[in-house]
């Protein structure tokens, strides 16, 4: 899906940002098409590149969901210690980046800490970067 078809799968994600089973759909196409190796999870971040930098918050928000929902898509043991830590260094800097991206962090750090392939020092991180940046109420 991705192959060429990268500005269709943005524009139809900014079309229907609002859109919860829009990107619901578009996300387990997406999280298929890495399952099937018709694409990567780094080609992934490439193709949401131009959401995944917008400072327009909502389409910010739109590309870290859609990458938090294919991450949570894909079976558990499916993504290489590399890729994990890859996406757990990515998740960590957008909760550093700005508070209304934690939703969509969270929900991508959730789906990271079930896979049993992420190493002791990605966990650390992710925890670490939980406690520094997110306000806990007591």
């Amino acid at each position: 899906m991705l192959d060429g078809k990268n500005s269709e799968v943005i524009e139809k994600l900014l079309v229907n940002s609002g859109s919860t089973s829009s990107i619901k759909d578009i996300s387990a196409q997406l999280a298929k098409d890495v399952m099937n190796k018709e694409s990567t999870l780094l080609e992934l971040v490439e193709a949401l590149k131009a959401l995944l930098t917008s400072t327009d918050l909502e389409k910010h928000n739109v590309g870290l969901d859609v990458l938090a929902s294919v991450v949570g898509l894909l079976p558990k043991h499916f993504l290489s210690t590399a890729e994990l830590e890859f996406i757990s260094q990515f998740f960590c800097g957008q909760l550093k980046q700005h508070h209304s991206f934690i939703t969509s962090a969270l929900k991508g750090m959730t789906a990271m800490v079930q896979t049993p392939d992420l190493s002791k020092e990605c966990l650390h991180e992710v925890t670490s970067t939980l406690f520094n940046n997110v306000v806990w109420q007591t």
